[in-house]
């Protein structure tokens, strides 16, 4: 896919006999209500007709043109994708996506980290993976505790870590 479009769930199954598929989110639940077109990865177009959620992360889809049961079932474990000129971030606001590949590095010394690999979205918050140049992996919960400047300009993220979140040898 290309840049412009990104994750937003994966359909789990169909439900119901009407068509409707079980959707797991994979983006905030705000956006998701929003999105009135979502795509596959070949680029097929499913207009929402309908929606209704079932907690923070699934919801019961009704696709326009998916109207039975068998029709939905060949849609299972297809993810789905919005086009990110849909929605209307806030001033300030970035999409996790953006953010991976930028250069992570301290914001005291400068030193370099490695680079942010991916954001995982755990229960207590979202945690930065980043890959050292030696290919090592650390988790770095993204809190203001730690994350002091993100810079889109300059394509850095700026930490200030505590001790012993990186090995002493990247």
């Amino acid at each position: 896919m290309d840049e412009r479009f990104l994750e937003c769930g994966r359909i789990n199954n169909s439900h119901g006999l009407a068509g409707e598929v079980k959707f797991e989110i994979w983006t905030e639940p705000q956006y998701a209500k929003k999105l009135r077109v979502l795509y596959d990865e070949k680029g097929n177009s499913y207009e929402v007709e309908k929606r209704r959620f079932q907690g923070e992360d699934r919801m019961i889809l009704k696709l326009k043109g998916i109207d039975t049961v068998e029709q939905a079932a060949t849609l299972r474990t297809t993810v789905l994708y919005f086009n990110r000129d849909d929605i209307k971030l806030p001033k300030g606001s970035y999409f996790y996506a953006d953010l991976i590949g930028m250069t992570v590095k301290d914001a005291d010394n400068g030193r370099v980290y490695g680079t942010l690999a991916e954001v995982l979205a755990l229960p207590a918050s979202m945690v930065y993976r980043i890959t050292s140049e030696d290919g090592k992996d650390h988790l770095v919960p993204a809190v203001d505790e730690f994350v002091k400047l993100i810079d889109f300009e300059e394509n850095v993220i700026l930490l200030t870590p505590i001790e012993g979140m990186f090995d002493s040898e990247i």
